[in-house]
């Protein structure tokens, strides 16, 4: 296999993780958000 496909590679798989990792914190914060509205409502 070519040196440049491996470098693909490498960037794709890096990419994925970081997108991913932003999702997870977007994930995290409307749990927090949605924990705190049921909070205040009760």
């Amino acid at each position: 296999m070519s040196s440049f496909f491996w470098r693909s590679l490498v960037v794709f798989i890096l990419l994925l993780a970081t997108s991913s990792a932003q999702a997870q914190t977007i994930n995290v914060d409307a749990a927090t958000r949605y924990w705190e509205i049921t909070d205040g409502l009760r």
